[in-house]
């Protein structure tokens, strides 16, 4: 997951630092992730997701993603609305 996260987050052109802000997590979470040093929750990868704009699936190595490429982009308003309410419930519980 690790180096698929840092060439998505890339490719989207986002610092560690830009992403963390953008899912309610410290820019050291982010260094953590892509070092491997930690593992991610559901939850996490999902916010992670959502932000850049990608499907989860998009995060495994390319054996194990599914043939169907996920998410209609046309539908990431709507899915940008629940990562607001994702990361609200992330500050919440203090994550």
């Amino acid at each position: 997951i690790r180096e698929e996260v840092r060439r998505i987050r890339n490719d989207a052109h986002l610092s560690q630092r830009e992403l963390s802000k953008e899912i309610a997590q410290t820019n050291s979470f982010i260094q953590k992730l892509e070092t491997g040093n930690i593992e991610p929750s559901l939850l996490e990868m999902l916010a992670i997701s959502l932000t850049l704009k990608t499907p989860l699936d998009n995060f495994l190595p390319p054996k194990y993603r599914s043939k169907n490429q996920g998410i209609d982009p046309a539908k990431f308003d709507e899915l940008e609305e629940k990562e607001k309410k994702i990361s609200e419930a992330m500050k919440i519980l203090g994550k």
